[in-house]
């Protein structure tokens, strides 16, 4: 053990909150560097002296830190990453997670050779090293996250017996969400009516190039759907053909599908009749609304924007149809009622007024 770690014990008038006055505790505390002290076990309440002397050795000497708590950062590094091995080997962690596992601990290893304790101005100095380097904010927090989670747990193993300071992440600024202008619209529309997909190797059992190759009014279907709807992602994934009631024109979100408003319980989302006769073709008594694999939609979402160069995704699809109908006259709690979000959020992330729309609402408002 560190000589600047040790063990103490404190018995005499020690009374926990909420215990009678008359009964003294017994407890084991071990003494940080930092001059704080940590209880670790409670031996009982109104023992001898003697007897507590006693049980304080034993739980010393069968508790003693491993390697005397002295093992550097970069052996408990080692030892984190064999541990994660081991779990790969069992099935619980797949292989990417570990391989990415490694490629954080290049950094940390790199910076802290020989290094056997850690201080705020260590994690500082790290985190300047980080900044350095030619990489993103949130790649930089997972590094430091990964560092926190390698001494929480080599803590936890008693291979080291330092206290892991504060370990403060880069600010990380949240991606605005574009809406899809009309032109932006048109383009993606005739890319999936005219591209020629290139084929590729099958994901999922599903070629996908393929399959927009072979599916074009399909695609043109679920993105034209997905645009007047503005549904989730999740709520794309899990949607079936019996929450589609064409003769009474509503989809019903069953709130075990709605992710962030679920609070609220389930909703209907109103189709309009084009609508209607779109899916009137495709239309089937029960069974997923996906006639392609959940995950297969975010692979296309990124085939069309490599082919087109419009940044389109599930949000900004769903920012389009909040934006655009805000424009023909819906207000913020219409919307937010079908689309299943509290006025702030639909304010702040999914409504975005063109400047074409605001002068046209000027112009008829004529002059003051």
């Amino acid at each position: 053990m560190s000589e600047k770690n040790k063990y103490i014990i404190q018995y005499t008038y020690v009374t926990p909150k909420g215990k009678k006055k008359k009964d003294k505790y017994a407890y084991i505390y071990l003494r940080r560097s930092d001059g704080s002290k940590k209880r670790v076990a409670n031996l009982g309440k109104n023992l001898s002296k003697t007897y507590i002397k006693e049980q304080f050795q034993q739980y010393k000497a069968k508790n003693t830190l491993a390697s005397n708590g002295q093992c550097s950062i970069e052996d408990v590094i080692e030892k984190y990453l064999d541990y994660r091995l081991e779990r790969e080997n069992k099935g619980e962690i797949k292989h990417k997670t570990l391989a990415g596992d490694h490629d954080k601990s290049v950094y940390i290893r790199n910076f802290f050779k020989d290094t056997y304790d850690l201080a705020y101005a260590d994690i500082l100095a790290f985190k300047k090293y980080l900044y350095e380097k030619p990489m993103a904010n949130k790649y930089r927090n997972a590094i430091l996250t990964f560092l926190k989670t390698v001494c929480t747990w080599g803590s936890k193993m008693r291979y080291i017996s330092f206290t892991v300071p504060p370990i403060d992440r880069f600010k990380v600024e949240a991606k605005v969400i574009q809406r899809l202008t009309d032109d932006e619209i048109k383009t993606i529309f005739h890319a999936l009516e005219t591209n020629d997909w290139i084929v590729n190797t099958p994901s999922q059992g599903l070629n996908l190039g393929a399959f927009m190759n072979e599916n074009r009014s399909y695609m043109a279907m679920l993105l034209k759907f997905w645009l007047n709807t503005g549904l989730r992602l999740r709520e794309i994934y899990d949607l079936d053909w019996q929450d589609i009631d064409l003769p009474n024109s509503t989809i019903w979100i069953a709130s075990n599908n709605v992710l962030k408003s679920g609070k609220h319980g389930g909703r209907a989302v109103p189709i309009t009749e084009p609508i209607k006769n779109l899916l009137q073709p495709y239309l089937k008594p029960s069974g997923a609304f996906l006639k392609l694999p959940k995950r297969s939609v975010e692979k296309i979402l990124e085939k069309i924007k490599h082919h087109t160069n419009i940044d389109i995704n599930a949000y900004t699809l769903r920012k389009t149809f909040g934006s655009i109908f805000a424009e023909r006259g819906l207000s913020m709690i219409e919307l937010s009622t079908i689309m299943g979000s509290d006025l702030k959020t639909i304010q702040k992330y999914y409504v975005k007024i063109s400047s074409p729309s605001l002068k046209s609402a000027l112009e008829k408002g004529g002059c003051i």
